[in-house]
C-alpha cells in the first residue's frame, strides 16, 4: 500500500511541476511577443496597441480585450479586440462609468481579477446584470503620472481557475507598457506640433 501511495504522490508532484513549467513558458512567450511588437518601428502606435491587446487576450484565454479612457463619469472605448468566433458580446463606444466594471478598476491602483463573477460579490453589479460577463481582469493605466483609464480582458464564460500570479504580473507589465507607449506618442505629437509652429513662423518671418 505504501509504494502505491508514494507513486501517486510522485506522479502528482511531476504533474504539478509540468503545469508550473507550462504556465511559466506561456508567460515568457507572452512577454516576448509584447517586446517584439513594442520594439518594431514599422508598426504605428495604434497597430502596436491592437496587436498587444490580441496577444494579451490570447495569453489570458479571454474573448475580449479593451482599453478605455475615463473622463469624469464617462468611460470611452479607445481600443477593442474581440474574438467573434467565441463570443456574441456587443460593445458600445461610450458608457456611464458606473455601468461598467471599470468603475471599480479605476478606483484601484492594482489588478482587479474575478474568474467567476456570478459566484462573487460583483454578481449584483449593474455590468454583470446587463452583460453576464463572468471572467474579468483589469488594471488602471497612467500617462505622465495621471490615471487615464483602464485596460481589461473578459469573457462571458467563467474561467475554471482563479487568475494565477503570472497572469496578474502580465497585466501589470502590460499596463506600464501602455502608459509608456501613450506617453511617448503624446510627446511625439507635441514635438511635431511645435516643429509645425516653428516652420509656420519661419514662413512668415521677414527674410
Amino acid at each position: 500500500g505504501g509504494k502505491v501511495v508514494k507513486t501517486i504522490v510522485v506522479a502528482r508532484d511531476i504533474s504539478e511541476q509540468r503545469e508550473v513549467g507550462r504556465k511559466l513558458n506561456k508567460y515568457k512567450n507572452g512577454l516576448r511577443l509584447i517586446n517584439y511588437i513594442a520594439s518594431n518601428n514599422q508598426f504605428s502606435v495604434d497597430e502596436q496597441i491592437d496587436m498587444a491587446l490580441e496577444v494579451g487576450r490570447n495569453y489570458l484565454s479571454l474573448d475580449v480585450g479593451i482599453i478605455g479612457q475615463v473622463k469624469k463619469d464617462n468611460f470611452k472605448l479607445k481600443y477593442i479586440r474581440i474574438d467573434y468566433t467565441t463570443t456574441e458580446i456587443k460593445l458600445k463606444e461610450e458608457y456611464k462609468l458606473n455601468k461598467v466594471f471599470s468603475d471599480i478598476t479605476f478606483t484601484k491602483d492594482d489588478v482587479v481579477a474575478y474568474h467567476n463573477i456570478g459566484q462573487s460579490e460583483l454578481k449584483d453589479h449593474v455590468c454583470y446584470l446587463d452583460t453576464s460577463i463572468e471572467a474579468y481582469i483589469g488594471i488602471p493605466f497612467y500617462v505622465q503620472g495621471k490615471k487615464q483609464g483602464t485596460i481589461s480582458f473578459f469573457s462571458l464564460k467563467p474561467k475554471s481557475d482563479p487568475f494565477d500570479e503570472n497572469e496578474i504580473d502580465f497585466i501589470r507589465l502590460f499596463s506600464k507598457w501602455i502608459g509608456f507607449t501613450l506617453e511617448r506618442e503624446s510627446t511625439n505629437k507635441s514635438m511635431l506640433s511645435e516643429q509645425d509652429m516653428l516652420r509656420s513662423f519661419a514662413t512668415f518671418s521677414p527674410a
